[in-house]
């Protein structure tokens, strides 16, 4: 039993450590263009059609899931950084809304354009993260 704690004490540390990493904004990133959401804050979204982020800087457009947005947004060394102005459709879609409210939550505040080993991007804040590949 003491080593089950042990491995869920040592899980915790590391689930925190990657929380609050600091903020890594690789600015020689290009995030034009479209994308296939992956996932919200580590959770796997099964990408397709209804998990979208198209960027062609001074306009954005997310879908997670249901319904969708856009608005204005801009490239600054690294942020991602949308404006006030997005509108957000309000069609009610059960079993297709799990990830709304965390994703475009998550969109309120700038993003830090991070580069993944794996060729995928995430964008990421203090309110959570979202993985990009490309579509």
């Amino acid at each position: 039993m003491t080593g089950s704690r042990d491995a869920a004490a040592a899980l915790t540390l590391f689930v925190s450590a990657c929380a609050t990493a600091p903020l890594a904004p690789d600015p020689t990133v290009n995030i034009s263009g479209r994308w296939s959401i992956v996932s919200v804050n580590g959770q796997p979204t099964g990408g397709g059609r209804n998990f979208t982020f198209a960027i062609e800087p001074p306009v954005g457009s997310a879908r997670f899931g249901c319904n969708s947005g856009s608005g204005s947004v801009r490239v600054d060394q690294g942020w991602l950084v949308g404006g006030r102005d997005w509108i957000i459709t309000l069609a009610l879609c059960p079993g297709r809304m799990d990830f709304e409210h965390k994703g475009f939550k998550i969109l309120e505040q700038p993003l830090a354009i991070e580069r993944r080993s794996s060729g995928a991007i995430r964008l990421r804040n203090a309110n959570g993260s979202i993985d990009l590949v490309r579509a």
